[in-house]
């Protein structure tokens, strides 16, 4: 295998991985995007912060953060 053989691999490793990254991050941000729209709703609802947290697995502190937000 020549070095030029070999580097192109390991880009085409780096490649991969760097969309296998990005696949992930855009996931977790769908996730984390959709969590804080239900507690939004919640929030409008006037659901308690302890029944938001249970059901989007939202912290205290980010729910007392998005209710400032429709305040």
């Amino acid at each position: 295998m020549t070095f030029e053989m070999a580097l192109s691999e390991r880009e085409m490793q780096g490649f991969e991985k760097g969309i296998e990254l990005g696949i992930e991050q855009g996931i977790e941000q769908g996730i984390e995007q959709s969590q804080n729209s239900i507690a939004l709703n919640m929030l409008q609802l006037k659901i308690s912060f302890d029944l938001i947290q249970k059901s989007t697995g939202l912290s205290i502190e980010k729910i007392q953060e998005l209710f400032k937000k429709i305040s």
